[in-house]
């Protein structure tokens, strides 16, 4: 008797488990990794506003069965939060890589995300939209007028292909991996991987300015470059791109 309500009372604890797991994974990301989005966003500085729950029909072309097609429900979570400058800004986190990866890598792989490095993935690509945006206005705004400003996109990518998970884990570990601190120097000037900032102009864009106006925008170069090598010195790592006649790239501060 005494063994059955040792059993009875094990199925309990099992089921008790079961169903707290099945009820905090509902609740997604922003339950599961509060405490992570609040160190960076802000502890009370940010708000999930909605979700999506989509199904994703991919045929990626590194997955072990090319010919299969990736089909996995993921969800987006839409984040509200107040940028260091107190202006609202409102991005989207979704655990889609996480399932790309995952289906193509398998669990046990070296190469597979975990749950929190694809999260933090989806947090760089916020902190670099950030860093980014500190770029076009400190460097670029001042050398040009809003509507040729427009054609162009201002971004801070990796070299090399994609970090390896472990990556992830470091860089969340950065103190200024957060909403308020991150700037470009940050990313050039780290070890754990290879940045660099990105200026690309648009041609469909360029194409809808005056002669007079292109002409504004070729020869703003000279001074964006100047004043991205005052800035980042030795870590200005860039490319820029307007046209063929018009493109240079830095390396750590020595140009290719």
């Amino acid at each position: 008797m005494k063994k059955v309500e040792k059993f009875g009372i094990l199925f309990l604890i099992i089921i008790f488990i079961i169903a707290f797991f099945i009820f905090f994974r509902s609740k997604g990301w922003p339950t599961i990794f509060k405490s992570e989005l609040d160190q960076f966003f802000g502890k009370g500085n940010w708000e999930c506003i909605s979700k999506e729950e989509k199904i994703s029909d991919i045929n990626y072309k590194h997955s072990p069965h090319p010919s299969d097609s990736i089909s996995r429900r993921y969800t987006n979570w839409n984040i509200k939060f107040l940028n260091k400058y107190g202006n609202e800004e409102i991005w989207t986190i979704t655990n889609l890589a996480l399932k790309i990866n995952n289906r193509i890598y398998g669990p046990f792989s070296s190469n597979s995300y975990s749950a929190k490095q694809a999260l933090v993935l989806e947090l760089k690509d916020i902190a670099c939209g950030l860093a980014s945006d500190d770029v076009l206005n400190d460097v670029i705004s001042d050398e040009l007028p809003e509507n040729i400003t427009d054609c162009l996109r201002v971004s801070i990518y990796h070299k090399n292909g994609n970090p390896k998970p472990k990556f992830y884990d470091e860089l969340f570990k950065q103190p200024w991996f957060n909403v308020n601190d991150v700037t470009a120097e940050n990313f050039l000037a780290t070890d754990l991987y290879d940045f660099y900032i990105d200026i690309f102009a648009f041609d469909y864009k360029i194409e809808k300015l005056t002669e007079q106006e292109r002409q504004v925008l070729f020869n703003s170069m000279e001074n964006i470059e100047r004043k991205l090598l005052q800035k980042y010195g030795e870590n200005a790592s860039f490319e820029i791109y307007f046209n063929d006649a018009h493109q240079v790239e830095y390396v750590n501060g020595i140009k290719q």
